[in-house]
């Protein structure tokens, strides 16, 4: 038998066999994104807050060294002047001191920024997988219509060629009955149906 080229048939029986199994499956994969979708939003609010929190701190991390190094250098300034030496020596050791504590702060924001660096990062991954996600169940949807049409093509073409052998038989003429394909359905049907058609012929051929 002479290879079908044309795969929608029976365009009703396979649009609505196909559109019925892709419908279900873009149904649950499309709850499954809507849930991933929600919580990637959820959390990039989420660090986005978090970002925005540390780069007011950051801020207000800096205008207090600021003030505070302007104090101790004004300190330091007044301590150049002749006076005492104890109260010279313990104005070095807060300023020491001080400038420790300024290096410790400048050490957290350093580490605050690169926590912000890193959300970015996760934000961006998030929204990168939230498009995959997208793109997949464009993907899926595409790839389960040309599977569908390929699998129900094996069943609405037997039936195509059965169809065609009964309005023969309706006519009045007995069809010579070739073998369908070896990948299509219904072989066992499509047998009997042979039968049945020589069968027929035997019948006729004893009439005549």
């Amino acid at each position: 038998m002479t290879k079908r080229k044309k795969f929608i048939i029976d365009r009703k029986f396979q649009l609505k066999q196909t559109f019925s199994i892709i419908w279900t499956v873009f149904l649950i994969v499309a709850i499954v994104v809507g849930i991933m979708a929600y919580n990637v939003a959820l959390n990039n609010h989420r660090l986005s807050n978090i970002t925005k929190s540390n780069d007011e701190m950051i801020g207000n991390l800096d205008n207090i060294i600021l003030i505070q190094e302007n104090i101790v250098e004004t300190i330091m300034t007044w301590a150049q002047k002749p006076g005492e030496k104890p109260q010279k020596r313990a104005i070095k050791v807060v300023a020491q001191k001080h400038y420790n504590n300024i290096e410790s702060i400048k050490g957290n924001i350093r580490k605050i920024q690169g926590n912000i660096a890193s959300n970015n990062r996760i934000m961006r991954y998030n929204n990168i997988l939230l498009i995959l996600l997208i793109a997949l169940l464009i993907f899926q949807s595409a790839f389960l219509y040309f599977i569908m049409i390929r699998k129900t093509h094996r069943i609405s073409g037997p039936i195509y060629v059965m169809s065609n052998y009964m309005r023969e038989i309706i006519d009045g003429r007995i069809p010579s009955i070739r073998p369908i394909r070896k990948n299509d359905e219904l072989q066992d049907f499509y047998h009997l149906f042979s039968q049945l058609v020589a069968s027929l012929r035997e019948r006729r051929g004893k009439e005549s």
